[in-house]
C-alpha cells in the first residue's frame, strides 16, 4: 500500500525490543492495519497517519487519523472477532482491545465548491488550535452521502450556499442534519432560510479571518450553554449583537458589488424591482423586499417615505408641509 499510495500514507514502527522474542496470532496485524485502509480516505493533502508500537503492558497497539470516507462501507466485525477467537485458543481473554479516542479539537466538515476559497477558508478555521477540518466537500450529492453515516463523527459544519449543482439546502432535504451550521455566501437574502436549517451564523463573502472566527467562537460559547445546562434559551438573534445591517451585495454586469450602508443614499421600488441608490447616484438592483430593508436597516438613520421609498435620513435636505397633509423632501 505505501509503495502503491507514495505520500497519501505515512507510518511509524516503535516496536521495544523487549517484546522481540514475543508473537502474535496468523494476520492478527495485517488484518488490523487493513482496517485503517478500509475505513478511511487517504490523499497527499490529507494523509493517512499509521503509527504502530509495544505498550508497557505488552500490547501492539496500533493507531491511526479518522478520514472516514465519503460513501461508508458497511462496517463488520469479522474480521475482529476472528482475531479474539484465536486468542481464546491461546487462552487470553482479553486479546484484541478496540479504543476511539475523542480528539480534543473540533471537527469540522468544509462544503465549498471553489478550490481556492476552500484552502483559505480552511487556513482561516486551523488558525485556532482547537478546530481541525476533517473534510472538505464540493458538491450537494457527495455532501449528502457523506452525512448520511458519518454525522457522529463532526461538531460543525461550514456551507457554502450556491454550489456547483444546487444551493445547500437541498440537502436537508435528502438527510436528517442535526448538526450545526456555519453559511458562507457572496449572497445576503439567504439569511431567514439559513436560520431554518441549522445555522447559527452567516458570514458573507469576501469573509475575512475575524467574522470566522467570531462565528466559530459563537458556537464554542453555545455549546457551553448547552453542556452548563443554561436554561434560558439560546437563538439566532442573540448570538448576534445586532440584526442591522452593514453592507449589501449586489450584481452588476456581471460583478458582485458590496456596498456599504453609509453609502446609500435610498432604496425605492420601480416595476416591482427594488433598486438601492448610492450617494454618487449609483443605482443596483436588490433581490429584496422593502419590508425586509426597512427591518435590517438603523431606523435613526432611515426613513420610510412612503410604501416605495426608504430614504437615508443624510440625504434629507429640507421638507416642508404641504396642504394635502403631505410631505415635500428635497434630496
Amino acid at each position: 500500500m505505501k509503495n502503491r499510495s507514495q505520500h497519501a500514507i505515512t507510518s511509524t514502527i516503535n516496536i521495544d525490543e523487549k517484546w522481540s522474542h514475543a508473537h502474535l496470532p496468523a494476520l492478527a496485524l495485517q488484518m488490523t492495519v487493513e482496517n485503517c485502509f478500509k475505513h478511511n480516505s487517504l490523499t497527499t493533502e490529507n494523509p493517512l497517519l499509521i503509527n504502530i508500537e509495544t505498550t508497557s503492558d505488552g500490547y501492539v497497539e496500533i493507531s491511526n487519523n479518522i478520514q472516514s470516507k465519503i460513501s461508508e462501507i458497511e462496517k463488520s466485525v469479522k474480521g475482529i472477532e476472528l482475531i479474539q477467537k484465536r486468542y481464546k485458543l491461546m487462552n487470553i481473554n482479553e486479546g484484541v482491545r478496540i479504543d476511539r479516542e475523542v480528539d480534543s479539537k473540533m471537527r469540522i466538515l468544509l462544503v465549498e465548491d471553489e478550490t481556492h476559497t476552500a484552502a483559505l477558508l480552511k487556513e482561516i478555521i486551523e488558525q485556532k488550535d482547537d478546530c481541525h477540518v476533517v473534510k472538505i466537500l464540493e458538491t450537494v450529492v457527495d455532501t449528502v452521502f457523506y452525512l448520511s453515516g458519518n454525522q457522529d463523527e463532526l461538531d460543525l459544519c461550514f456551507f457554502d450556499i450556491q454550489l456547483a449543482d444546487r444551493d445547500s439546502f437541498e440537502i436537508f432535504r435528502h438527510v436528517d442534519v442535526v448538526l450545526p451550521i456555519i453559511f458562507c455566501t457572496s449572497f445576503d437574502e439567504y439569511a431567514m432560510k439559513a436560520i431554518k436549517n441549522n445555522g447559527i451564523d452567516y458570514v458573507l463573502k469576501p469573509f475575512k479571518e475575524e467574522g470566522i472566527h467570531s462565528a466559530l467562537d459563537k458556537y464554542i460559547k453555545l455549546v457551553s450553554k448547552i453542556l452548563k445546562g443554561n436554561s434560558s434559551p439560546i437563538t439566532f438573534e442573540n448570538l448576534n449583537s445586532s440584526k442591522q445591517q452593514s453592507n449589501f451585495l449586489t450584481h452588476f454586469r456581471g460583478k458582485t458589488m458590496i456596498k456599504r450602508i453609509d453609502e446609500v443614499a435610498l432604496f425605492y421600488i420601480k416595476n416591482e424591482i427594488v433598486y438601492l441608490v448610492t450617494f454618487d447616484g449609483e443605482k443596483f438592483p436588490l433581490h429584496k423586499k422593502m419590508e425586509h430593508l426597512e427591518s435590517i436597516c438603523d431606523p435613526k438613520q432611515f426613513y420610510r417615505v412612503n410604501r416605495l421609498m426608504l430614504l437615508s435620513r443624510e440625504a434629507i435636505v429640507s421638507f416642508e408641509s404641504l396642504l394635502s397633509r403631505k410631505n415635500y423632501l428635497l434630496t
